[in-house]
């Protein structure tokens, strides 16, 4: 890719290494340091390990970026100037340079976990067989995560008509090459499948490593991989392809290991990030914040950028008297609406919350109720809105049960990065709203394009159509 040109002199010569204190994951400055310094000691070995962190906090991508963008194409956020041309669609070009950065961004966070197995391999024998499994699955898991975004908004939903087998999906990069210009690195896009399937093996691999957690210290907990966030991982992967089955078992190991539960009001996770809400999240601090640019709270909270409102229509969805995601998450300022769920640089980006993982067994489990509402499926939707107060929702029927719990996930996870993909997986048309015009499903621009430097250098990348 483009990238490797931009980041090969740091990546051959090192790694990206942070501090790893109990109180502040990625306190220091980042160091580049070589390959046989990284790997000389267990210490600078657990240091490299907590480098893949720091590439996950990468402005472009995942320190929230990828969140914003989703959401920014659904109906929740209204489109903002400062993202260009992100949820306007049709007026998306080939060579945006938002989407060129995340693409950018996305394989350097891919390369930085490729590089660290390729050097940690090498003298992993330094430190406990446990330790040692735990940073490849650290690693496995990370590399998922990234990729499952990337085929989200590069590639077509696993369930379009046409089949996973027939879409193309993202080069699948899964080795740290030493020659970013040799002919064999300009790797061509794999299928939808292929992508999920490794997608699948990479989760597969990081449950089995990662601990369930790290005993007594919620810090890191939250802020590391662990069992429970490559299971939810999983279950969200399994829910996108239609494994319903799958996506319930791997829903019931998160709520069965008894590690998790919703807090007594919405906007504790959001404020307090180490709850037993939150799986997994992206860490900040004062001293590596995202900044004013590229902070979750710099574009949704009213005051800094002034850049994302959100929609009536994700108003609309709520009883605004109860409801406490209206009351506690929603603010108005001069006639318009904000959310609250971030409210200063520092605030981590939220990738997995508990919440999550109650709305995808009930959906999964409504899904395979063809002919009574599920009661299960339906209990689990109202153990989620009771906790924001929100009023009982009784199906008649089970498609009604699933459109009432894909609405609480609208209500529930907006701003969190769920929004559009919702819409695309469930193959349903995008409304006009604002200035946007009506973007039904399987319409060219619902796919981000392929950059249109990386068309130009690699000869084997196929173009999204309409670009």
């Amino acid at each position: 890719m483009q990238l490797k040109k931009y980041y090969i002199g740091l990546m051959l010569a090192g790694v990206v290494i942070t501090s790893c204190k109990k109180s502040d994951l990625f306190e220091q400055p980042l160091d580049a340091v070589s390959a046989a310094t990284a790997f000389s000691t267990p210490d600078r070995i657990d240091k490299s390990a907590t480098g893949m962190y720091a590439a996950m906090q990468n402005p472009n991508w995942t320190c929230g970026r990828h969140l914003i963008y989703c959401d920014l194409m659904g109906l929740d956020a209204n489109p903002a100037p400062y993202f260009a041309q992100v949820g306007y669609f049709d007026k998306m070009s080939a060579n945006d340079g938002i989407v060129s950065a995340a693409w950018t961004a996305a394989y350097n966070t891919i390369y930085v976990t490729n590089l660290f197995v390729k050097n940690f391999t090498a003298v992993q024998s330094m430190v406990p067989a446990v330790k040692a499994s735990q940073y490849l699955g650290e690693a496995s898991f990370i590399r998922a995560y990234n990729y499952f975004y990337m085929i989200n908004f590069w590639g077509k939903p696993y369930l379009d008509p046409a089949g996973p087998t027939n879409n193309l999906g993202v080069p699948l990069v899964l080795t740290a090459s030493t020659n970013a210009f040799d002919a064999s690195s300009f790797i061509p896009r794999s299928t939808v499948k292929q992508v999920y399937d490794q997608i699948e093996k990479d989760l597969l691999d990081a449950e089995q490593k990662l601990p369930l957690n790290y005993p007594g210290d919620s810090y890191t907990t939250v802020s590391r991989a662990t069992k429970s966030a490559a299971r939810a991982m999983l279950m969200r992967l399994y829910l996108y392809e239609g494994q319903w089955a799958k996506a319930v078992t791997y829903a019931d190991l998160v709520i069965n290991s008894g590690l998790y539960k919703l807090n007594a009001t919405p906007e504790v996770a959001f404020r307090n990030y180490t709850t037993q809400e939150s799986i997994f999240s992206i860490a900040f601090s004062g001293s590596n914040n995202p900044g004013r640019n590229n902070a979750l709270a710099a574009h949704y909270y009213p005051g800094i950028r002034n850049d994302i409102t959100v929609s009536q229509s994700y108003l609309s969805l709520m009883d605004t008297t109860v409801d406490l995601r209206y009351k506690n998450l929603v603010l108005k300022s001069n006639n318009l609406f904000w959310s609250n769920k971030y409210i200063s640089f520092p605030d981590w980006a939220p990738l997995i919350r508990y919440s999550e993982v109650l709305l995808v067994k009930a959906e999964a489990l409504a899904r395979q109720s063809i002919s009574v509402v599920d009661p299960t499926a339906l209990g689990l939707l109202n153990q989620v809105r009771a906790r924001s107060k929100a009023s009982v929702v009784i199906a008649a029927t089970p498609q009604s049960l699933i459109d009432a719990i894909l609405k609480e996930r609208r209500i529930e996870l907006a701003f969190e990065g769920q929004s559009y993909f919702d819409f695309q997986r469930n193959l349903l048309d995008l409304p006009a709203h604002t200035t946007v015009t009506a973007q039904p499903y399987g319409t060219n621009f619902r796919l981000w394009p392929i950059p249109l430097r990386d068309i130009n250098i690699m000869p084997t990348l196929v173009q999204n159509q309409g670009y």
